[in-house]
């Protein structure tokens, strides 16, 4: 067991009022070993920032970051197979990477709209560039590793062989052992005294950007998650590993998805009224009132597809496939639209493309394309998704006597403003503090609230006192 005084760990503390007084405080490892940790998982737990790997996001990743205060109660050492050269410097992005090219990190960059005013909006710092020679070369050779972070990974990843060779996730092949193994075999490499793992995000994420039934990308199905989750915890667990499994957070309540309001469409009285005369738009809302009155459709949904606009902030123009399918009374060879307009609670991706709605018409003269939409019933879907996940998790937890870390609670907190040692964090796009340019992951402080979110967890289950690390003491990007 180690002491350390108070003043190491009063800015830590979350404190309103008056502080506690204590002459010393007792840390210590409580039932867990941290002497071999190893982290498991997907570009949260590799230190994936604004839309890329780098050097001083792996730095200052959640497993580096909980590897510095496990190791002030007996852990041990960690390795992570860190990027080198530019890729490490500019951050190593895989969009492109079948045609071997990489793409630097998003940046907050001066842009000029389609009417020539300047904002902020991110984009890519720099151009992409080749990765021969980048610094993206395989490390396996100095492995094993206890990061074992794949940005990209689902649950059932976790067991796949093949996923570390040249056809399956890149990040993983630089430092897999050999093409065929499989990240649970490459953790097990460490012989773990305790785990971490955060997996599951990107089994509902690629769905939820790509906007839900258009982007062509499946929830993965409950029993299959639950069936991967298992029998990767129980592989982690059989030499009697402890360790700590993370939820997964609300992701529509993520900056990719709150930041552009689904009314984002302003118009004085004067245009409003021109889009409402235009003949297309009066003819299709006669069109739902006739159906309506001889109970093809019911009048709410001919009200929820009538088109009409105002004056001020506007909701946008899609298409709804779920919609009833009608022919077109004046064209009873084809079908009538399936135009409605968004309502609250629907929303938009941050990817939307604000010049389309502000000079092309998009959202008034023609529906916003579905890959920036996500409706209604496709947020129900994901919200379902995620609840169930969750409910998986926790019972894998409960059974094998892990901590359960409930990242979706702390994901709430920072929604309606969480306060540390007197800075505030949000999940305001930019200037909350909590999440990189690209609306998904955190910025390096983020990442260090959700460690301290495994810690307090870990403390509670194995009656440990293992001490919390200083958001401020963290860089703030």
């Amino acid at each position: 067991m180690k002491k350390r005084n108070l003043l190491y760990i009063l800015p830590l503390v979350f404190a309103v009022g008056c502080e506690p007084e204590f002459d010393d405080v007792d840390f210590n490892k409580g039932t867990a070993d941290f002497s071999r940790t190893v982290a498991l998982g997907n570009s949260l737990t590799a230190g994936y920032q604004s839309r890329a790997l780098s050097l001083a996001g792996q730095e200052n990743s959640l497993p580096e970051i909980l590897a510095k205060q496990f190791a002030l109660v007996g852990g041990g050492a960690f390795k992570t197979p860190f990027l080198s050269g530019e890729a490490g410097t500019r951050g190593a992005g895989v969009d492109a990477y079948g045609l071997g090219i990489l793409t630097p990190a998003l940046a907050l960059l001066p842009k000029a709209d389609c009417k020539g005013v300047v904002s902020p909006s991110p984009g890519l710092d720099g151009t992409p560039y080749p990765i021969t020679g980048s610094g993206f070369a395989s490390v396996s050779a100095d492995g094993p590793y206890n990061n074992v972070g794949v940005p990209g990974a689902r649950v059932g990843n976790l067991n796949q062989p093949g996923y570390g060779s040249s056809q399956g996730n890149p990040y993983f092949a630089r430092f897999a052992a050999n093409p065929m193994q499989t990240m649970i075999e490459q953790a097990m490499l460490i012989d773990a005294s305790f785990f971490t793992l955060w997996i599951g995000n990107n089994d509902i994420l690629g769905y939820s950007t790509s906007g839900g039934e258009e982007g062509g990308d499946a929830i993965t199905a409950q029993n299959t998650f639950e069936t991967a989750l298992r029998r990767s915890v129980d592989s982690l667990t059989k030499n009697g590993a402890k360790g700590a499994i993370a939820n997964i957070p609300n992701i529509t309540s993520i900056p990719y998805f709150t930041t552009v309001p689904a009314n984002a469409l302003p118009l004085t009285q004067d245009q409003a009224d021109q889009a409402n005369s235009n003949p297309n738009y009066t003819g299709y809302n006669q069109a739902l009132q006739f159906y309506a009155g001889i109970g093809a459709i019911t009048s709410e949904e001919a009200a929820a597809r009538k088109i009409k606009f105002s004056a001020g902030a506007n909701y946008l123009l899609i298409v709804d496939n779920e919609l009833t399918t009608l022919l077109n009374p004046s064209d009873t060879s084809a079908t009538l639209p399936k135009f409605r307009q968004l309502v609250a609670g629907e929303l938009l991706t941050l990817t939307t493309p604000s010049d389309s709605i502000k000079c092309a018409g998009f959202g008034i003269l023609k529906p916003m394309p579905g890959q920036f939409v996500l409706r209604k019933s496709e947020i129900d879907k994901i919200n379902t998704a995620v609840t169930g996940y969750n409910t998986i998790i926790k019972s894998v937890a409960t059974a094998k006597g892990l901590a359960y870390v409930d990242a979706n609670a702390k994901l709430k907190e920072v929604e309606t403003g969480l306060k540390f040692n007197g800075t505030k964090f949000t999940t305001e796009f930019a200037r909350g503090g909590a999440f990189s340019f690209d609306g998904v992951h955190p910025t390096t402080r983020g990442y260090v609230i959700i460690a301290n979110t495994f810690i307090e967890a870990i403390n509670n289950t194995y009656n440990a006192n293992v001490p919390r690390a200083n958001v401020n003491d963290y860089p703030n990007q």
